[in-house]
């Protein structure tokens, strides 16, 4: 461990809005594709954790959904998981530099029980005048905001500083998990958010945001391939068509740049098998979402 100081661990609870870039953020701290991310609001639909490790500290990060006004089951059971992940440990608040402090940052920082960091993110889209008034901003919310750091994800620029940020307000600690771990979600939770990650690039109107997919099978084949089945359940048979594609061609692309990132993530050679199935109303169905994403 460098400087001899004691070693650090603990959690940061990532939150904000929609479209801020959280998802992208934790990927780049945790330096390995963990989240799905798109352009499209709202593809985060459940909290992950990565995990950051180096020789001082280790950080478990949270992803979490876009803080919103819920309208349906779904949005209510995202915001509710967003919500919960400020009850614990320390709160990473990411906004839009070009759009400082929208109603979900607000929300995250005015609910936290501690004082917020907050990653003033994309900043390499955002003006250099647009960045000193988001700084300005930022006075509003007095001690409840602990520091700020510009960033851009994408860019990879600031995230060394917020690191160490982060790092300076962790608690003493051991380690918990190994060091070659980015994340403690299970793999098929995984290969189920890349498939959906590519449903959301792919295709769009309604049909991503009413698109879920389920892992329903893992298994070694021959050779050490990893055969992994999945169902994209969608609302509309109108939906289907789409996700399939004419000649079966959408799916086969949404398969195939699946099948890549789940291989880079789980190292091994894997054969996705995806089924399309239609269940209406899903979206609306409590019970269902909560058999998918958790209570």
């Amino acid at each position: 461990m460098s400087g001899g100081g004691k070693y650090r661990f603990g959690f940061v609870s990532v939150v904000g809005g929609t479209n801020v870039g959280k998802s992208t953020l934790v990927n780049t701290l945790v330096g390995r594709k963990i989240c799905a991310t798109s352009s499209k609001p709202n593809t985060t639909r459940n909290r992950i954790n990565g995990i950051f490790t180096d020789d001082e500290a280790q950080i478990v990060f949270t992803d979490t959904p876009g803080i919103v006004r819920p309208k349906g089951e779904l949005l209510k059971k995202m915001t509710a998981s967003a919500l919960g992940a400020l009850e614990s440990g320390i709160t990473l608040a990411v906004t839009d530099s070009s759009a400082a402090f929208g109603a979900g940052e607000v929300r995250a920082i005015r609910d936290s029980s501690r004082p917020v960091i907050v990653a003033l993110n994309k900043t390499d889209i955002a003006s250099r005048q647009s960045v000193l008034e988001a700084i300005k901003k930022s006075e509003q919310f007095g001690d409840k905001i602990a520091d700020i750091v510009p960033v851009s994800a994408l860019k990879k620029t600031g995230t060394e500083r917020l690191l160490e940020v982060l790092k300076k307000s962790l608690p003493e600690g051991e380690k918990q998990f190994p060091d070659d771990n980015g994340t403690d979600a299970m793999d098929g939770f995984i290969a189920a958010e890349f498939v959906r990650e590519k449903i959301f690039r792919l295709t769009h109107g309604e049909v991503p945001y009413q698109s879920a997919v389920v892992v329903r099978e893992m298994r070694r084949g021959k050779g050490g391939i990893l055969y992994i089945n999945a169902e994209v359940l969608l609302e509309k048979e109108s939906h289907k068509k789409i996700v399939i594609g004419k000649g079966g061609e959408m799916l086969k692309k949404i398969g195939s740049r699946a099948r890549n990132d789940i291989e880079n993530f789980l190292e091994t050679k894997v054969f996705l098998e995806l089924n399309v199935m239609v269940k209406p109303g899903w979206s609306k169905d409590r019970d269902f979402i909560e058999d998918i994403y958790g209570r």
